[in-house]
């Protein structure tokens, strides 16, 4: 069984189960915080907005296989909220982290939700057709990754923008660099690379 507690256990044993999730998308200037329900909701110090176009969270099955087990959050019409982020501020591989909760009949929050997992975000997709408005965003898990190197723009921008990394100038003189001729050697001249 999960490490869930007791207080869990129980809300998800009895009838009926009010379910949340909550959802945590990574952007490169913020991460916005959503969840499942009707009216917004604080937990863990963080105030969680309602996303009712959220209506699909595609989870695949456990496996004990290492296999791309992909995840699917697919949002009902462009949100207002959602859409100038991922067209002004998505960059592949980015987190995006999804928890579960019970809630009781009157709203609050059953002890601490589950942390069902953390997946790495990847292209979204924008369907516009005469009945339906969608956007999908699909994502891989954190387990696929075996420290390849991110799909980073190796510039002072990206580098600015990274947590922990405000102010490093170690790029900034990237594009000063390129430019550069470079001789190697001890004789005069050396080779030209």
């Amino acid at each position: 069984m999960r490490d869930m507690s007791s207080d869990m256990l129980a809300a998800l044993s009895t009838t009926p189960v009010y379910p949340i999730f909550f959802v945590q998308l990574q952007f490169l200037s913020s991460s916005l915080n959503v969840c499942s329900s009707p009216a917004s909701v604080t937990w863990n110090g963080v105030t969680w907005s309602p996303l009712p176009g959220l209506i699909d969270l595609n989870l695949a099955e456990e496996s004990s296989a290492l296999e791309n087990k992909e995840m699917e959050l697919c949002f009902n019409g462009l949100d207002p909220i959602v859409l100038p982020l991922i067209q002004n501020y998505f960059l592949l591989g980015l987190p995006i982290t999804i928890w579960f909760g019970c809630l009781t009949a009157a709203g609050s929050i059953i002890d601490s939700p589950y942390n069902i997992g953390t997946w790495r975000m990847d292209q979204p997709n924008v369907n516009i057709d005469i009945t339906d408005l969608r956007l999908t965003l699909k994502a891989d898990p954190k387990l696929i990754d075996m420290n390849v190197p991110q799909n980073y723009i190796y510039d002072n921008e990206t580098q600015q923008s990274l947590p922990g990394c405000a102010g490093d100038l170690g790029f900034s003189f990237k594009n000063s660099l390129l430019s550069q001729t470079l001789y190697w050697g001890n004789i005069a001249g050396g080779f030209k690379v």
